[in-house]
């Protein structure tokens, strides 16, 4: 039962036995409380997913034997970018979370003129790996079967540069509370692919509305309220899910 059976990410998931590592353990056998003999599932974040019974525990490892593979899939039918302008580091958690719970398939954070949050180079790295955790420990308990990844960070100049160059078959929107379309009327086309742009706190500037026009990004709104950054892509998502008849 998904809603009942504890869930973990295991890459290299495979018919072998399986170890897990001191971590995997940890959380397991302390935080999970899973005794040997019973079963958790593990996915690869590629759609693959088994059962596995606890065979035994050691003091930094723990033997699973799985079985019943099954390649499933639990995402929505379009692949969904959210590309986040950076924010504070406690919203930026947030939306990495909540994006992952509502089925995006990539998150790529944003370094625009108006950020509330501007990485160094070495920091980057750093937030990238905990955005990834967070990621997939939001896979683990919501049951999704492919893994989000939260992309480096680009310079939104770069990002429309490189936009510019792409499939235009993918539909871009782009967030504008000044937008004549609102998210309930505006179609999917049946995309293959949607990437959403979110601003900062203090929205685009002029340069940056004007690149987002010309690198085919269509202005939207979110009904007649100004939403903070953080609270705009769990929002949207969920519009998008409805749309794309997951709920």
């Amino acid at each position: 039962d998904l809603n009942l059976t504890p869930r973990l990410y295991f890459p290299k998931l495979s018919n072998e036995t399986i170890i897990l590592d001191y971590k995997q353990t940890h959380y397991v056998k302390t935080v999970l409380r899973i005794k040997v003999g019973q079963k958790i599932i593990l996915f690869n974040g590629n759609g693959l997913e088994a059962e596995a019974k606890i065979a035994s525990f050691g003091d930094k490892n723990t033997t699973l034997h799985p079985h019943d593979f099954k390649n499933i899939s639990r995402d929505p039918p379009t692949e969904i970018t959210v590309a986040q302008c950076l924010c504070l580091s406690n919203k930026m958690d947030y939306v990495v979370q909540k994006s992952t719970e509502l089925g995006a398939a990539n998150i790529l954070p944003i370094n625009s003129q108006r950020n509330q949050l501007n990485l160094s180079i070495n920091l980057q790295k750093k937030k990238i790996q905990r955005w990834q955790l967070i990621a997939d420990a939001s896979s683990q308990q919501c049951g999704r079967t492919n893994r989000t990844i939260v992309q480096a960070p680009m310079d939104i100049e770069s990002f429309f540069s490189e936009e510019k160059k792409k499939n235009k078959k993918t539909l871009r929107w782009v967030l504008d509370p000044d937008a004549t379309l609102s998210v309930s009327n505006v179609g999917l086309k049946n995309a293959n692919k949607l990437l959403i742009l979110i601003g900062p706190e203090a929205g685009f500037s002029d340069e940056e509305d004007l690149l987002a026009n010309e690198s085919c990004f269509t202005a939207i709104k979110f009904g007649k309220r100004i939403l903070r950054t953080e609270t705009v892509a769990p929002a949207i998502l969920a519009v998008v899910n409805y749309k794309l008849g997951e709920f």
